[in-house]
């Protein structure tokens, strides 16, 4: 018999994924400020939202490192940060327009089995 997993397990599982696929992709450095990381919580920050829905809030490219500082003063206080995102990442910054402009998929269903394989697909390759 399998164990039923509930969407808050899940959402835990699915968090943790991502979080360790940013750490080890910006190799635990700030992506604002370039500070190391190593022995810090850094924290993962969403371009778009997580509120969102899913098609923001588990995508790769919405996704970079910060430093509590950077995250909480220039991303959230500050203007710019955005912009600041999409001239250091533009091929990240094409990805989520793309989602943008597809309606159909910014509700995706709370399929969190197929989002936590995909993670895991993704975390894999590096």
């Amino acid at each position: 018999m399998t164990r039923k997993i509930t969407t808050k397990g899940a959402r835990r599982k699915l968090d943790e994924l991502q979080r360790e696929f940013v750490l080890k992709r910006d190799n635990n450095t700030c992506q604002w400020c370039k500070a190391d990381l190593t022995n810090k919580k850094g924290d993962v920050s969403h371009v778009v939202p997580k509120a969102q829905g899913l098609a923001f809030r588990y995508n790769l490219n919405n996704v970079k490192l910060l430093c509590f500082r950077c995250h909480r003063i220039k991303w959230h206080a500050e203007s710019g940060g955005r912009q600041w995102f999409d001239n250091k990442f533009p091929k990240r910054a094409k990805e989520i327009q793309k989602i943008y402009k597809r309606k159909d998929i910014i509700k995706l269903p709370r399929d969190y089995e197929i989002i936590a394989e995909f993670l895991k697909d993704q975390h894999d390759r590096y």
